[in-house]
């Protein structure tokens, strides 16, 4: 079995948004889902920060594939804060 270690976080955030959706986007041979995460937070003086991340599979991608977008979104939410943020909603 493969296993990752988290990247080191960037931000030390007391309280960590995590958000995934989905929106469906028209290219040239059709409609696409792209699947979006956001990871927000605030600052010690109240300004919100955040960082995305958006990728691109359709809903008959095989779940394999799926869960490369959940990856993508652990890393987003490592780089975030994820393991010594003390709340994560």
């Amino acid at each position: 079995m493969k296993t990752w270690d988290a990247p080191a976080a960037e931000v030390t955030p007391t309280r960590l948004y995590v958000a995934v959706d989905g929106t469906m986007v028209h290219e040239t041979d059709g409609y696409h889902e792209a699947k979006t995460a956001t990871c927000y937070w605030e600052t010690a003086d109240g300004k919100r920060e955040a960082r995305y991340v958006v990728r691109f599979a359709s809903a008959a991608t095989p779940s394999r594939l799926r869960t490369w977008f959940a990856a993508f979104v652990w890393v987003l939410a490592c780089r975030c804060g994820l393991q010594t943020a003390k709340q994560i909603v």
